[in-house]
């Protein structure tokens, strides 16, 4: 089975990880996995290969992100008898500003 993923090197001790198909480095969470030691860069190869880490849709780096919905199960609101001495004392330091 071919790999999808491998390493290059960067610059000189720096390596970074890229999808074989694409030659374009992998993102995870939005941060581009290059500059690393060559070790590291191992483990996020095999890590990307097993599964176990999955790359940054491209087209998700490149679309707005989504806003956010209120959420429909919002926790209970504590009251103010419910919160500890010093939760109250910050809540009410906030309000007056």
């Amino acid at each position: 089975m071919a790999n999808r993923y491998d390493k290059r090197l960067e610059d000189e001790d720096l390596w970074e990880v890229y999808e074989v198909r694409t030659g374009r480095v992998v993102l995870i969470a939005g941060q581009p996995y290059d500059g690393m030691a060559e070790h590291e860069a191992d483990e996020i190869v095999q890590l990307l290969e097993t599964g176990a880490v999955t790359p940054d849709d491209e087209w998700s780096v490149l679309l707005p992100p989504q806003r956010r919905q209120a959420d429909p199960f919002p926790l209970p609101i504590k009251r103010r008898a419910d919160l500890p001495d010093n939760a109250a004392t910050t809540r009410r330091a906030r309000r007056k500003g």
